[in-house]
């Protein structure tokens, strides 16, 4: 499969978040319940994660 430089940054990020999500559940034992923001089209976009498995 070939990789191309949005693909890379987008797995890059998807790191960071992950790390960042895990951190915050063992720092506060809470977690956020949604992510949102702007898309390059100016549309917002909301994910919710109440159903996420992060085990």
């Amino acid at each position: 499969m070939e990789c191309n430089p949005s693909q890379g940054l987008l797995a890059d990020l998807f790191d960071e978040y992950t790390a960042w999500y895990l951190d915050l559940a063992e720092e506060y034992g809470t977690l956020p319940r949604s992510i949102s923001g702007v898309n390059t089209n100016g549309e917002q976009f909301i994910y919710l994660l109440d159903d996420l498995d992060i085990t």
